[in-house]
């Protein structure tokens, strides 16, 4: 079942009892209950001396008991988290697992229904919500005890597990209590017992906190599937699709498997080594390497700093494109906190240095990939700017980052002038590549390994993958700097656990934090699950489908009369189009022109990028049904100043996910050139709905008032 037009087959009543009531069917109808309840009929039996009841297909419920919407999908949360393991007699351990899960879905999935009353009068714990959610960053791996923290925090998992374990025993009349073993089984696994969707949103910085009365992260993203929404925004970040929402759902249950059988341990090892070979061979990557994971892309700047500074020598960092880049990656070059929350939880201050870094060893030059008119430099200029600023610090080790794809599709320096680099500079020059967007072939990732070029990779841009996850590829001769026995900065562990960096880096791996990265972990699982589908269609017909969507979308755009397209190398359509991932643009960047005739600012673009997410029927005044599609495209980037304000370009961006469904999906159409067509009138929808957003609403008033409801033009 997956929406509430489905709920009259599977809800059932015994026709001795009343109908079913109107907030259970409503409750079905939910995106977050319906998705899950494929394979089980609901029923209402009035009867049932406890609030539900499961048994192999069936989830019965007591009516008075779901009186409200909320009421209805917390009972049922609860439910579907037993029947999905086939469980007819939970053991306690599991019943005091689904009740918290279904506590914390209540605070944060249905958040936006603001009826707390009803999550109240579902559970006294749901005021725990919080405590439960912040398992994770205590004790990351449940159970462990390394640090008197990690044991206070054990003891809080007891004691919820306890309290949980009260509540169900007098709410379900159970007659015996529940066994001191299982309240440890229950309080090493408590921390996986957040929804996946919870999960997939915990363990980053600031930017990955969710608003659950929206839904969204501070990008308009879901960390739940939202089918509904066209997703053209892969160049900053997507929500996960069903696909790889279920992968990560799965590891999830897998986790709390592993620490009820207290294997957790064990299992993360096994499971991480997996899934860097998995990431591995889907970058065709076959040269001995590590591989780090890390919260973010942004996040995995550190570790290449760290592998220059490991040999004793200060270190120049030259940031190539800082507004083409993530956000905060000037900062975290040069070893500095960009957020005021770090992903394990802890406060930080941006721009301070990561605790223990000598500041004063790192100095940082910015490169810029623009003029001042907004114009691509040429090649040439920019390497000649980028060889001043390396001959600027002659006594520093350099650390050059090459930008294989920014924000707008631009790839540079180029391979060739790099390697002249390394021949003049030798030892004394790094080089860390920056393929975050991850729009590039198998062929072009191995051969910047076999060249010595550190590599950092995410799993949540071209690949769709649930945003952040990022990676950090180090050729073998440089890992074994992270191999000599040198003490690195204690601040690490604001950033990595230990789970996320493999044992053959002991320098690096005894200053990460104890535990593991569960969100991190999913993540990458939703992403990889993503690079699996795309790479089970062959190169020809990848390249095939990008290239008809490559030109599409520029014929779209061409022809909108309230854009104007932002060239690259990149953009223009040779025929006969040969090119492959490499060369293909997937990114087309523009500026949208607004009702005044001029392209619009970055903060009046910052509104239309939120407006173009939301449903603007009761807002602009005119009858037009693409008002009320949702659209998700790339967050605006800075393109040129004019005065004092930076105009800023939007960002269609197609991705894996996208090649996948024109590909697999046959719901979108009967032959694939079908649903081709259908992705790209989404597209031109997408274009339409900002065409009404720059002619009926004031962007000026809406940025203003900081994201308030905007008003019409006069």
């Amino acid at each position: 079942m997956t929406d509430a037009s489905l709920a009259p087959a599977v809800l059932e009543s015994t026709g001795k009892t009343p109908p079913v009531p109107w907030p259970v069917i409503e409750a079905c109808g939910l995106p977050e209950i319906g998705a899950r309840l494929s394979g089980f009929s609901v029923r209402i039996d009035p009867q049932l001396s406890r609030p539900f009841a499961v048994a192999p297909g069936n989830v019965t419920i007591r009516p008075d008991r779901a009186a409200t919407v909320t009421g209805a999908a917390l009972i049922l949360r609860e439910a579907i988290e037993l029947g999905e393991k086939g469980i007819t007699e939970a053991a306690w351990a599991d019943r005091i697992l689904a009740h918290a899960t279904a506590v914390v879905f209540g605070a944060t999935g249905l958040a936006g229904r603001a009826e707390s009353a009803a999550c109240a009068a579902f559970s006294p714990l749901s005021a725990d919500a919080a405590e439960i959610i912040a398992l994770h960053d205590r004790i990351g791996s449940a159970g462990s005890a390394a640090t008197a923290r990690s044991a206070g925090s054990a003891a809080t998992a007891r004691d919820l597990a306890e309290r949980i374990a009260r509540f169900l025993r007098e709410r379900d009349e159970s007659a015996d209590e529940c066994p001191p073993g299982e309240i440890e089984r229950a309080a090493r696994a408590l921390p996986f017992s957040p929804p996946a969707e919870v999960l997939i949103a915990s363990g980053g910085d600031s930017r990955q906190s969710v608003d659950w009365f929206s839904g969204c992260n501070s990008y308009g993203v879901s960390p739940s599937p939202t089918p509904w929404t066209a997703l053209f925004g892969s160049c900053t970040a997507s929500s996960p699709t069903v696909r790889a929402f279920d992968a990560a759902a799965g590891l999830r249950r897998r986790l709390i498997d592993a620490a009820l059988a207290d294997d957790i341990e064990a299992m993360v090892s096994t499971y991480t080594a997996a899934m860097r070979t998995t990431l591995l061979t889907a970058l065709g990557v076959t040269a001995p390497v590590e591989v780090v994971f890390t919260p973010s892309g942004t996040d995995a700047e550190l570790v290449p700093l760290l592998i220059a500074l490991s040999e004793g020598e200060p270190v120049h960092s030259v940031v190539v494109g800082q507004h083409e880049i993530g956000s905060g990656g000037v900062y975290a070059a040069a070893g500095r906190h960009f957020c005021d929350r770090l992903p394990s939880g802890e406060a930080g201050q941006a721009g301070a240095p990561v605790g223990g870094l000598d500041s004063s060893a790192v100095v940082t030059s910015v490169v810029d990939v623009r003029g001042d008119d907004g114009q691509m430099l040429r090649p040439q200029h920019l390497e000649e700017l980028i060889e001043e600023a390396i001959d600027a610090y002659p006594g520093y080790r350099s650390l050059v980052h090459v930008v294989e794809g920014s924000k707008t599709g631009i790839r540079l320096p180029r391979h060739e002038t790099v390697r002249a680099w390394r021949q003049r500079y030798g030892d004394r020059l790094d080089v860390v590549v920056d393929a975050a967007q991850m729009r590039v072939d198998q062929h072009t990732a191995a051969a910047h390994v076999r060249d010595g070029h550190i590599v950092i990779v995410t799993g949540s841009k071209f690949f769709g993958g649930p945003p952040f996850s990022g990676a950090v590829i180090i050729p073998a001769h440089l890992a074994a700097r992270l191999a000599s026995g040198r003490q690195l900065p204690a601040g690490v562990a604001g950033y990595l656990r230990r789970s996320d960096v493999p044992a053959s880096l002991p320098d690096l791996h005894a200053v990460a934090k104890p535990g593991m990265n569960a969100g991190l972990l999913l993540r990458w699982e939703a992403a990889l699950a993503e690079m699996r589908s795309f790479h089970n269609a062959s190169p020809e017909i990848r390249d095939e489908v990008l290239r008809v969507l490559a030109s599409g979308l520029r014929r779209i755009v061409e022809e909108t009369p309230w854009v104007s397209l932002v060239e690259s190398p990149y953009t223009a359509i040779p025929d006969p189009d040969r090119r492959g991932l490499d060369d293909l643009p997937t990114i087309f960047t523009f500026l949208a022109i607004g009702a005044d005739g001029r392209p619009i600012t970055m903060e009046q673009a910052k509104v239309v990028h939120r407006l173009l997410s939301q449903d603007l029927r009761d807002i602009v005044p005119v009858n037009e049904p693409v008002l009320r599609r949702t659209f998700q495209l790339g967050q605006p980037v800075r393109i040129l100043r004019r005065g004092d304000a930076w105009l800023a370009g939007l960002r269609l961006a197609v991705g894996a996910p996208t090649v996948s469904e024109i590909v697999f999906d046959h719901t979108r159409g009967r032959v694939w050139t079908e649903r081709l067509e259908r992705t790209l009138a989404d597209s031109a929808d997408a274009l339409r709905k900002l065409g009404l957003i720059l002619e009926h609403l004031d962007l000026e008033q809406t940025a203003d008032t900081d994201g308030g409801s905007p008003r019409c033009l006069a």
